[in-house]
């Protein structure tokens, strides 16, 4: 059996996957598979990289383009143009192009790869899926939004596999067959034992493909959330995988710096929604730190109101990215995020008091989310300010990070027509279609379905129309939130 096997074209940039890690190692371990391993993913960002670089080198000073233009947004940024560029029909073609097999497995990410799927189905190709996108929709859902631009009779040619891959995953058998299929349960300890990740192979070409030196390697402990309540978000309906239950704390070490080393990272980014410490993870984490390489986490405000949490923080972490979303009442309970403004005043009490002055601080907040009114918009933003400047006062190196709001199918978002009305034809929206319509002027078109990205108009509470976020806030308050510290 002759496949190919590809990353999902829409990731910003390359990173390590551990996913990629063992189904490469499982694939290349089957007599019965010859496989080719399709690269088109590095020339895509080398792609994007640039045409960053082009945009950030014509951007004005409106205040989208302020924020847009900040170091810390530069992520963001990449993730909307790896969406738009991986969509066009010069890259789709191109890597239709490259391969050369009847089959073609990919392991997808998010929703944005529904193109390339189509595009492949369109040409005639069978497709194997697999990924966090389809552990994220059930696979009678991902059928139906692929197949509004594929005919019935190739939709055929499709088959999406749920679930996570492990050394003994028969995958022969699971392409021969043919059918939809929800993986067995893994322990996943050989996930951080096996050693046959095909990228390392072409690491040289990975270099080019990094915007920093200092690029993190990517890992995930636990995929779940122990809050698990926010409506924009599709952890709820995904599979939560414990990754390090079955593996001790010394193997996990000598793997991530083996990948370390190969990678040529400084530190590690740990992908956890809501980091969560025991006593594994925190003796792995200060041993990494000993030997001199950084630790990220990703956090959220009730977490950082515990002074046992920013005690751990503290001995074992050297930045923290927090899920902030917004500074507003209003906005805040409509999302469902479980807190105040008083609770993240009350956060920023807290580390003032127990946590180590040399630990960064990141905020990621959602712009153009349901608000109130126009003031309660401008107001959220002075709100950010001011926890900006009261956590530079004492100390900390602070940043913020924006994403559009998405709206995708079937979140809970979508479900609330009081405030966010679905509009296609509509040259007045908000969100992440803000964004597109914004950077139509400087080449790029979406070309992208509202099918699978969903245009919205916002109201506020009294049936008035309501702008996207940067019409109503000013270049100078962008740039004192983005400014260095």
């Amino acid at each position: 059996m002759k496949i190919t096997y590809m990353l999902s074209p829409t990731a910003p940039y390359i990173t390590h996957c551990h996913s990629s890690n063992i189904l490469s190692e499982n694939l290349k371990m089957d007599d019965r598979i010859d496989v080719t391993f399709n690269l088109s993913i590095l020339s895509l960002s080398m792609k994007i990289i640039m045409e960053r670089k082009r945009l950030l080198e014509t951007m004005g000073d409106s205040p989208v383009e302020a924020a847009f233009k900040a170091p810390h947004m530069a992520q963001n940024l990449l993730r909307i143009l790896a969406g738009l560029c991986s969509n066009t029909n010069e890259f789709l073609s191109h890597v239709n192009s490259t391969i050369k097999t009847d089959i073609v497995l990919i392991t997808c990410w998010t929703i944005h790869s529904v193109p390339l799927i189509a595009y492949l189905l369109n040409s005639g190709r069978r497709v194997v899926i697999g990924g966090s996108f389809c552990n994220a929709y059930p696979s009678d859902f991902i059928r139906i939004l692929i197949g509004k631009s594929v005919s019935d009779s190739k939709m055929k040619n499709l088959i999406v596999v749920g679930g996570y891959v492990g050394m003994n995953t028969d995958l022969h058998e699971v392409i021969e067959k043919w059918e939809d299929v929800e993986l067995p349960k893994t322990d996943y300890a050989d996930m951080w034992t096996s050693t046959g990740d095909h990228i390392k192979n072409y690491l040289n070409l990975l270099s080019k493909c990094r915007v920093y030196d200092n690029t993190y390697y990517s890992l995930t402990f636990n995929n779940n959330c122990w809050y698990n309540k926010c409506k924009f978000c599709k952890l709820r309906s995904e599979q939560q995988p414990n990754f390090i239950k079955n593996i001790d704390s010394d193997t996990l070490y000598d793997h991530v710096v083996e990948n370390l080393k190969s990678y040529k990272s400084h530190g590690i980014l740990v992908g956890d929604n809501y980091f969560v410490f025991n006593d594994k993870n925190k003796k792995f984490l200060k041993r990494l730190r000993s030997d001199g390489y950084k630790v990220q986490v990703f956090s959220g405000i009730m977490s950082l109101s515990s002074k046992a949490y920013l005690e751990n923080i503290s001995e074992c972490v050297d930045g923290i990215s927090c899920g902030l979303e917004s500074a507003m009442n209003f906005s805040l309970d409509y999302i469902t995020k479980g807190y105040k403004w008083d609770d993240i005043k009350n956060s920023m009490e807290m580390m003032n008091k127990h946590m180590d002055r040399n630990t960064s601080i990141r905020y990621l907040a959602i712009f153009d989310l349901v608000s109130k009114n126009q003031q309660e918009i401008v107001q959220n933003y002075d709100n950010m300010v001011i926890i900006k400047n009261t956590l530079n006062d004492h100390g900390f190196d602070v940043s913020f990070s924006f994403t559009p709001l998405q709206l995708f199918p079937s979140i809970g978002l979508v479900k609330d027509t009081d405030y966010l009305k679905i509009k296609s034809n509509s040259d007045r929206v908000s969100g992440m279609w803000y964004v597109y319509n914004h950077l139509k002027k400087f080449g790029f078109e979406a070309n992208m379905s509202p099918d699978q990205m969903m245009p919205f108009e916002r109201y506020d509470i009294d049936g008035n129309l309501l702008l996207s976020d940067f019409e109503y806030v000013s270049s100078k308050v962008m740039k004192q939130m983005f400014g260095e510290s």
